[in-house]
């Protein structure tokens, strides 16, 4: 299966995800591939109000992609600006992302408007790429139990 996470920034995530990946592989003897997509130049501007762009500048969470990479093993990191890299990664990687179907989904990109694209990856006639099933994570959720009570 494939595990992928929206947003690396300094790629603690990325690298969390790479270090289960190898126990669980080992564990029960199924490939786990972690591919992480990111900018990699921090934020960029607000695009939406909805990305609430008093909390988040841009800028912020740069990512040093070569010290990154370096501590990544046979995680796969794909910088660039979402609305290419996605589409292209699922042409490109068609047919390992059928022997390998998304399983997992980290969202942590703050802002609405790259949350929606990163959604893309469930949109569209075709699922092969897709397990049934997939769990999701989403960061920075309005609303959650430290802020209601």
């Amino acid at each position: 299966m494939t595990v992928v996470e929206f947003g690396v920034a300094g790629g603690n995530g990325l690298l969390a995800l790479a270090e289960h990946a190898r126990y669980y592989s080992t564990a029960t003897g199924v490939a786990v591939r972690v591919v992480g997509f990111d900018g990699g130049l921090g934020m960029p501007p607000a695009k939406d109000p909805r990305d609430l762009p008093y909390l988040f500048g841009a800028g912020l969470y740069t990512m040093d992609g070569d010290r990154l990479r370096a501590r990544l093993g046979a995680a796969e990191l794909v910088v660039g600006d979402l609305t290419e890299t996605l589409p292209h990664y699922l042409r490109s990687r068609a047919d390992l992302l059928r022997e390998h179907p998304v399983g997992f989904v980290s969202l942590d990109l703050d802002y609405y408007s790259s949350t929606v694209t990163a959604l893309d990856l469930f949109r569209g006639p075709e699922h092969e790429h897709l397990l049934p099933r997939v769990t999701c994570y989403l960061d920075d959720l309005p609303g959650t139990v430290d802020q209601i009570g």
